[in-house]
C-alpha cells in the first residue's frame, strides 16, 4: 500500500501485482538494474560521488520523503541509506528500494504515542528512533548521514559527525571548501541530536538545495519582522511561523513545530 502510494514519484519502483497463494505471498516489483550505491563506494576504494550529483540525488529523495510525511498519518522510511539506494545503468538515475521498514505514525493520540519497533541502522538513526519513537525529521537526519557517506566516502557516526562537521567549518583554513561550506552547514543541522534544531521538512531541505545556502532568517508574513528560522512565533506579534504539531499529551491542544513546551499547559512536547 506504501508503494503504491507513492507511485507517482520517478525514483520509487512500480508495484505490478500482489499474488497471495495459501500460507504464502508475493509482491511482484519492478527489476532495478544497477548497484546500490554502498557497493559502487567500496568497490571503488570509497571514493566519494561529486557534490553536485548528490546534491541532484538528495532532491528527487526530499520528493519522496515529502509525499510520505504529508500522508495522514505520515508515513516515516525509517532505514534511509547508500545501500537502499540503487543507481541504474545510465550511472545518473537513481531508484530508492526497501520500503519493508516504513511505517505509518498512527491516527490516534495512544497509537502516535506508542513506541514502535526499534528499526534502525546505527549512523544514520537519531536518538528518537534508536528509543523507538521516530517521526518525520528522523528521516531528515538519516538524510543527512546519507548525504554525508556519499560526498564524503565516509560512513556517518550519528550526531557525533555534526560535531566534527562543526568544528571543520569553525577552522578558517580547515579542509572544507569555501564554496561547499554550506552543504556541509545543511549536513550538520539535520545531523543535530535534538529533533527541534533540524529542519523541519524535506521539502525545506529540497529549497535550500535548490539555492545553495542556508536559510537562517525569514520575515513574518504579518508584521514582516526578522525571526530566526524555524522559531514557532514570531518574536514581535506572536504569529505562528511553523505549521502546528500534533495535540499535546497532556492537555490536547496543538503547538507549533519548534515548541519546546506546550503553550497552553506548559508540558515538555519532546
Amino acid at each position: 500500500e506504501i508503494l503504491r502510494s507513492l507511485e507517482v514519484i520517478p525514483i520509487v519502483p512500480r508495484v505490478y501485482d500482489l499474488i497471495e497463494q495459501g500460507q504464502s505471498a508475493h509482491l511482484v516489483l519492478e527489476f532495478i538494474r544497477g548497484q546500490d550505491l554502498l557497493k559502487i563506494l567500496e568497490v571503488n576504494d570509497n571514493k566519494p560521488f561529486p557534490m553536485n550529483q548528490v546534491i541532484e540525488w538528495t532532491k528527487s529523495i526530499c520528493d519522496v520523503l515529502t509525499h510520505m510525511h504529508t500522508q495522514a498519518p505520515p508515513l516515516v522510511h525509517r532505514d534511509l541509506k547508500p545501500d537502499n539506494i540503487m543507481l541504474l545503468e545510465d550511472r545518473k538515475t537513481i531508484k530508492m528500494i526497501d520500503f519493508g521498514t516504513a511505517r505509518d505514525l498512527g491516527r490516534t493520540q495512544k497509537e502516535k504515542l506508542a513506541a514502535k519497533t526499534k528499526v534502525y541502522t546505527e549512523g544514520y538513526a537519531p536518538p528518537e528512533q534508536i528509543i523507538g519513537r521516530p517521526e518525520p525529521r528522523s528521516d531528515l537526519f538519516a538524510l543527512a548521514g546519507t548525504m554525508y557517506h556519499l560526498a564524503t566516502g565516509k560512513a556517518p557516526e550519528g550526531y557525533y559527525t555534526a560535531r566534527e562537521i562543526e568544528t571543520q567549518l569553525a577552522e578558517a583554513h580547515g579542509p572544507v571548501p569555501a564554496d561547499q561550506r554550506w552543504f556541509y552547514d545543511l549536513i550538520k543541522t539535520n545531523l543535530a541530536e535534538d529533533v527541534n534544531e533540524r529542519y523541519f521538512s524535506a521539502r525545506e531541505i529540497k529549497a535550500d538545495l535548490d539555492k545553495r545556502q542556508v536559510t537562517r532568517e525569514v520575515a513574518c508574513a504579518k508584521c514582516q519582522h526578522v525571526n530566526k528560522v524555524r522559531e514557532p512565533y514570531c518574536g514581535k506579534c506572536a504569529e505562528p511561523l511553523t505549521d502546528p504539531t500534533p495535540p499535546c499529551h497532556q492537555c490536547g491542544k496543538s503547538n507549533r513545530m519548534g515548541s519546546r513546551c506546550c503553550i497552553h499547559c506548559g508540558n515538555r512536547l519532546r
